[in-house]
Protein backbone atom coordinates (compact mmCIF):
# COMPACT_ATOMS: atom_id res chain seq x y z
CA UNK A 1 0.00 0.00 0.00
CA UNK A 2 3.18 2.23 0.59
CA UNK A 3 4.12 1.92 -3.36
CA UNK A 4 0.03 2.63 -4.32
CA UNK A 5 0.57 5.74 -2.02
CA UNK A 6 4.01 6.85 -3.43
CA UNK A 7 2.76 6.13 -7.22
CA UNK A 8 -0.66 8.26 -5.93
CA UNK A 9 1.60 10.81 -4.59
CA UNK A 10 3.94 10.72 -7.73
CA UNK A 11 0.64 10.80 -9.69
CA UNK A 12 -0.81 14.24 -8.35
CA UNK A 13 2.47 15.68 -7.83
CA UNK A 14 2.79 15.21 -11.80
CA UNK A 15 -0.67 16.19 -12.94
CA UNK A 16 0.35 19.26 -10.60
CA UNK A 17 2.90 20.35 -12.50
CA UNK A 18 1.41 20.17 -16.16
CA UNK A 19 -1.56 22.08 -14.76
CA UNK A 20 0.31 24.75 -13.13
CA UNK A 21 2.35 24.68 -16.33
CA UNK A 22 -0.81 25.14 -18.39
CA UNK A 23 -2.39 27.51 -16.54
CA UNK A 24 1.24 29.71 -16.80
CA UNK A 25 0.59 29.15 -20.42
CA UNK A 26 -3.07 30.25 -21.21
CA UNK A 27 -1.96 33.08 -18.30
CA UNK A 28 1.15 34.50 -21.00
CA UNK A 29 -1.25 33.86 -23.65
CA UNK A 30 -4.01 35.96 -22.36
CA UNK A 31 -1.64 38.61 -21.70
CA UNK A 32 0.08 39.14 -24.96
CA UNK A 33 -3.83 39.11 -26.28
CA UNK A 34 -4.20 42.34 -23.70
CA UNK A 35 -1.53 44.04 -24.83
CA UNK A 36 -1.65 43.19 -28.86
CA UNK A 37 -5.32 44.46 -28.10
CA UNK A 38 -4.01 47.85 -26.36
CA UNK A 39 -1.78 48.69 -29.16
CA UNK A 40 -4.44 47.82 -31.50
CA UNK A 41 -6.98 50.10 -30.10
CA UNK A 42 -3.83 53.38 -29.00
CA UNK A 43 -3.10 52.44 -32.92
CA UNK A 44 -6.77 53.09 -33.50
CA UNK A 45 -6.86 56.07 -31.52
CA UNK A 46 -3.80 57.84 -33.04
CA UNK A 47 -5.17 57.50 -36.61
CA UNK A 48 -8.46 58.57 -35.42
CA UNK A 49 -6.85 61.79 -34.22
CA UNK A 50 -4.90 62.16 -37.45
CA UNK A 51 -8.01 61.69 -39.69
CA UNK A 52 -9.97 64.13 -37.49
CA UNK A 53 -6.93 66.95 -37.65
CA UNK A 54 -6.55 66.46 -41.65
CA UNK A 55 -10.57 66.54 -42.10
CA UNK A 56 -10.07 69.82 -40.16
CA UNK A 57 -7.57 71.60 -41.96
CA UNK A 58 -8.97 70.47 -45.05
CA UNK A 59 -12.36 72.06 -43.97
CA UNK A 60 -10.66 75.09 -42.79
CA UNK A 61 -8.78 75.54 -46.25
CA UNK A 62 -12.27 74.88 -48.12
CA UNK A 63 -14.06 77.56 -46.10
CA UNK A 64 -11.14 79.64 -47.02
CA UNK A 65 -11.31 79.39 -50.81
CA UNK A 66 -15.28 79.46 -50.33
CA UNK A 67 -14.51 82.63 -48.83
CA UNK A 68 -12.24 84.26 -51.15
CA UNK A 69 -14.28 82.86 -54.55
CA UNK A 70 -17.35 84.32 -53.13
CA UNK A 71 -15.68 87.79 -52.10
CA UNK A 72 -14.52 87.70 -56.08
CA UNK A 73 -17.73 86.96 -57.63
CA UNK A 74 -19.03 89.80 -55.13
CA UNK A 75 -16.77 92.54 -56.23
CA UNK A 76 -17.12 91.63 -59.49
CA UNK A 77 -21.15 92.08 -59.23
CA UNK A 78 -20.58 95.39 -57.54
CA UNK A 79 -17.92 96.64 -60.05
CA UNK A 80 -21.04 95.53 -62.98
CA UNK A 81 -23.82 97.36 -61.25
CA UNK A 82 -21.47 100.34 -60.66
CA UNK A 83 -20.67 100.06 -63.98
CA UNK A 84 -24.54 99.73 -65.46
CA UNK A 85 -25.57 102.13 -62.92
CA UNK A 86 -23.11 104.55 -64.68
CA UNK A 87 -23.92 104.02 -67.96
CA UNK A 88 -27.47 104.19 -67.36
CA UNK A 89 -27.53 107.36 -65.58
CA UNK A 90 -25.18 109.29 -68.49
CA UNK A 91 -27.91 107.85 -71.03
CA UNK A 92 -30.96 108.38 -69.47
CA UNK A 93 -29.81 112.71 -68.94
CA UNK A 94 -29.73 112.26 -72.78
CA UNK A 95 -32.86 110.78 -73.06
CA UNK A 96 -31.85 108.19 -74.78
CA UNK A 97 -33.54 104.72 -74.69
CA UNK A 98 -31.32 102.06 -72.44
CA UNK A 99 -31.36 98.12 -73.04
CA UNK A 100 -29.36 96.49 -69.81
CA UNK A 101 -28.23 92.89 -70.48
CA UNK A 102 -28.17 91.15 -67.05
CA UNK A 103 -26.64 88.06 -68.26
CA UNK A 104 -22.96 90.32 -69.68
CA UNK A 105 -23.93 93.43 -68.05
CA UNK A 106 -23.49 95.25 -70.77
CA UNK A 107 -25.81 98.69 -71.97
CA UNK A 108 -26.44 98.94 -75.32
CA UNK A 109 -28.15 102.03 -76.90
CA UNK A 110 -26.88 105.84 -75.88
CA UNK A 111 -25.41 104.24 -72.66
CA UNK A 112 -22.88 102.22 -74.81
CA UNK A 113 -21.66 105.32 -75.92
CA UNK A 114 -23.18 106.87 -78.78
CA UNK A 115 -24.96 110.48 -78.44
CA UNK A 116 -28.48 108.89 -79.55
CA UNK A 117 -30.17 105.68 -80.15
CA UNK A 118 -27.53 103.24 -81.61
CA UNK A 119 -27.90 103.00 -85.24
CA UNK A 120 -30.37 100.30 -86.64
CA UNK A 121 -32.10 99.42 -83.51
CA UNK A 122 -35.01 97.24 -84.53
CA UNK A 123 -37.76 96.39 -82.15
CA UNK A 124 -37.99 92.99 -80.85
CA UNK A 125 -41.09 91.69 -83.07
CA UNK A 126 -39.38 93.15 -85.93
CA UNK A 127 -36.14 91.65 -85.53
CA UNK A 128 -34.50 88.46 -87.49
CA UNK A 129 -34.83 85.52 -85.44
CA UNK A 130 -31.25 84.01 -86.18
CA UNK A 131 -28.28 83.93 -83.52
CA UNK A 132 -25.01 85.81 -84.59
CA UNK A 133 -21.21 83.70 -84.26
CA UNK A 134 -21.05 84.95 -80.45
CA UNK A 135 -24.44 83.90 -80.07
CA UNK A 136 -26.73 87.20 -79.58
CA UNK A 137 -29.68 87.64 -81.63
CA UNK A 138 -29.32 89.18 -84.95
CA UNK A 139 -30.14 92.84 -84.58
CA UNK A 140 -31.07 93.30 -88.47
CA UNK A 141 -34.26 93.86 -89.74
CA UNK A 142 -36.56 90.55 -90.62
CA UNK A 143 -37.56 90.93 -94.82
CA UNK A 144 -40.92 91.02 -95.46
CA UNK A 145 -42.81 88.01 -95.09
CA UNK A 146 -40.41 86.14 -93.26
CA UNK A 147 -38.41 86.08 -89.97
CA UNK A 148 -34.96 86.37 -91.18
CA UNK A 149 -32.76 89.21 -92.86
CA UNK A 150 -31.33 88.76 -96.30
CA UNK A 151 -28.06 87.55 -94.06
CA UNK A 152 -29.63 84.55 -92.53
CA UNK A 153 -32.01 83.63 -94.59
CA UNK A 154 -31.57 79.42 -95.15
CA UNK A 155 -33.78 80.15 -98.56
CA UNK A 156 -30.95 82.20 -99.23
CA UNK A 157 -28.37 79.96 -98.37
CA UNK A 158 -29.91 76.97 -100.15
CA UNK A 159 -29.87 78.86 -103.00
CA UNK A 160 -26.41 80.05 -103.23
CA UNK A 161 -25.41 75.98 -102.84
CA UNK A 162 -27.37 74.96 -106.08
Amino acid sequence: MKKSLSLLAVFLFATALVSSAQTEAVKKAVKATAEKTKDAVDATAKTTKKVAKDTASVTEKSAKVTADKTKDVADATAKTSTKVAKDTAKATEKGAKVTVDSTKGAVTGAAAGAKTAVKGDVPDAERCIAKTADGDRCKRKAADGSKYCWQHDPNRKASKKS
